[in-house]
């Protein structure tokens, strides 16, 4: 018989020419083991069929269909037949049949899958989670044990497609599902059921233990991502009701996240301060009041000074009625000098300000102003950034 490294290269360039086919295109490796394993010299029946098995399975996972597996296995058995006597061939029929019927349950099993699993990163589909959930919660029944469901969401794929691409969107959710994977036990199973949104079954385990899982993650290089936890002990016992209420948890935590980033788009205005107090006026009408509160000074001033003035004309000519009259008449003309002087420096500010207030927007005095286009999500930006007007929209423009 030829060496079994000449049978495998006969055989890889049959199917070849009948393929119209590449060399390197040729799984080559599985291929010589397989040959090696039917060639091999007569040993115990099943170390024989272990080998066979092994080296089969291999075999047909790297096969593209099932249609050219079939093909490429009978032109194994004729390059083989025609490479050895006759006496062999009986023994060669026998392990021809393991191989057809090895081949074939492989197949089936690939087939089923790729029928169940995300072709990105290999995770099981829905229906997978559907059958995987049954599973799960039949086993718990019997055993009285929980199952938990985690609700995991990649933060910032949408952007991550935009600005990067979606090559770096497939990077990103290959990464967080490597990380799940790393994080699980082996009965744990990650299962993708959209484009971002991920399911994590945990058999036996409460919702609790969803916070182990998740720092547990973060230590695989994980990319951002949020998530909620549900049970059957206390949320429900169908696939529904448990994957409903951690759904809702998932964006409950993203919404205490993403609290203080809402905060910032409001405008903050400084506190006010006693109604009486003067203070730059910040607004037009601000500006009236404080115009109004001057010229009132004035005229009150005005109408105690003459008044006063009277009063200490009449003292000068010995009409005084006493000493004290006299006394507060030149206190009352002392208080209206202050009271003229005050309104007409109030009234002097709040014509300013109402000029300036006319000629542009309202002034920034105290507070922080946020602007930002709508629609688009606060920036991370360090506040102070873009201290200046007329910065681009899209980014936060902060003032104090």
């Amino acid at each position: 018989m030829e060496h079994t490294g000449v049978i495998a290269r006969r055989w890889r360039d049959a199917c070849l020419a009948e393929e119209d086919g590449a060399p390197e295109g040729w799984p080559g490796a599985q291929s010589d083991a397989l040959v090696e394993a039917i060639l091999a010299p007569p040993a115990e029946p099943s170390a024989v069929v272990q080998s066979l098995d092994r080296a089969t399975r291999a075999w047909t996972r790297v096969q593209p269909a099932l249609e050219v597996l079939s093909r490429r296995l009978l032109v194994l058995r004729d390059v083989v037949v025609a490479a050895t006597v006759p006496g062999d061939h009986p023994r060669l029929q026998d392990l021809w049949e393991v191989v057809a019927v090895t081949a074939t349950e492989e197949s089936a099993l690939v087939s089923q899958r790729a029928a169940l699993s995300d072709p990105l990163t290999g995770a099981g589909n829905r229906r997978a989670l559907e059958l995987g959930w049954e599973a799960a919660l039949n086993q718990g029944r019997r055993v009285g044990q929980p199952v938990c469901l985690v609700a995991v969401d990649l933060d910032g794929l949408k952007q991550i497609n935009d600005g990067r691409g979606h090559a770096a969107g497939d990077e990103a959710i290959v990464t967080l599902v490597a990380a799940l994977r790393a994080a699980l036990r082996d009965t744990d199973t990650v299962f993708r059921v959209g484009g971002d949104e991920f399911v994590v079954l945990l058999p036996g385990l409460p919702a609790a233990a969803a916070d182990e899982l998740v720092a547990r993650v973060g230590q695989f290089h994980a990319p951002k991502f949020s998530w909620g936890a549900a049970d059957t002990v206390q949320d429900g016992t169908s696939l529904g009701d448990v994957l409903d209420l951690a759904d809702r948890r998932l964006y409950a935590q993203r919404s205490r996240v993403r609290a203080p980033m809402a905060r910032a788009e409001v405008r903050l205005l400084p506190p006010a301060g006693p109604r009486w107090l003067p203070a730059f006026p910040t607004s037009r009408a601000r500006a009236g009041e404080i115009t109004v509160l001057g010229i009132a000074a004035i005229v009150i001033g005005s109408v105690v000074m003459s008044i006063a003035g009277g009063n200490h004309a009449a003292c000068d000519a010995g009409a005084g009625s006493a000493v004290v009259d006299c006394a507060l008449s030149n206190a009352a003309s002392f208080g209206a000098v202050v009271v003229l002087v005050a309104g007409g420096l109030l009234a002097a500010v709040g014509i300013v300000a109402l000029v300036l207030l006319r000629a542009g927007p309202p002034l920034p005095i105290g507070g922080t102003m946020v602007r930002r286009e709508p629609g688009v999500p606060p920036s991370r930006s360090p506040a102070g950034v873009d201290p200046v007007p007329g910065a681009p929209w899209g980014r936060e423009t902060l003032r104090s």
